[in-house]
């Protein structure tokens, strides 16, 4: 019987907020992969033979790791980027893709503007008129 060893990708940031003031709250995405042999879970840096390792910034590649390379923290990316995805490959085809968003904090809206309502405790009808 042959041991295969599968692996998954794993992360240490799920995703990334840019303040209203445009500051990330990383710049910095560190990734290793899951190696799990026979129920054993290590982490490795190393691509595995027959694999390769990309960052992808906005649907384009940014870097890619092949075989024997070493997975370097990626810092490729600004409040202006919308997602990096790391993406495994074992011969070409994705084995294991994760998603990591670069979520922009929203615009300050309207102040609230606040109502008093009189109810008359006589009336068992309350209506709202605009």
């Amino acid at each position: 019987m042959i041991n295969t060893a599968s692996y998954k990708i794993s992360v240490d940031t799920l995703s990334i907020s840019v303040s209203k003031d445009g500051v990330l709250s990383t710049n910095i995405i560190s990734a290793s992969l899951l190696k799990n042999l026979k129920g054993n879970i290590s982490t490795v840096t190393v691509v595995p033979s027959g694999y390769s390792f990309a960052y992808i910034r906005d649907g384009s590649y940014s870097v890619t790791y092949n075989s024997g390379a070493t997975i370097r923290p990626f810092t490729n990316f600004t409040k202006d980027n919308r997602s990096i995805v790391c993406q495994l490959l074992k011969e070409g085809v994705v084995v294991d893709s994760l998603s990591i968003p670069i979520v922009a904090d929203g615009t300050d809206g309207d102040d609230a503007e606040f109502y008093k309502l009189r109810i008359n405790s006589a009336s068992a009808i309350v209506s709202i008129e605009d």
